[in-house]
């Protein structure tokens, strides 16, 4: 089933941060994308099997820094990427 509860999909991306070796916690709740490797995988190359993981990496990507996990949210749904299943 697809998820539509904003606070239910706002948690979802929080997880996902938290969870990932993609990411990199940088202050409480905002995170970036790790810059080395956080479990021996290359963030540069590793084939994601998550949409969210990759649609979170995408928004990371553009904004070219940190953001929290509110920001990405939003800017996941400003792109209308369906990745909350």
């Amino acid at each position: 089933s697809v998820h539509t509860d904003p606070k239910r999909m706002r948690n979802r991306v929080s997880s996902t941060c938290i969870r990932s070796p993609f990411f990199v916690r940088t202050a409480h709740g905002t995170y970036a994308i790790a810059k080395e490797p956080l479990n021996g995988s290359n963030t540069q190359v590793a084939v994601s099997t998550s949409p969210l993981r990759d649609a979170i990496y995408r928004v990371l990507q553009e904004a070219g820094g940190s953001l929290h996990y509110e920001e990405i949210h939003a800017k996941i749904r400003a792109k209308k990427l369906y990745v909350f299943r």
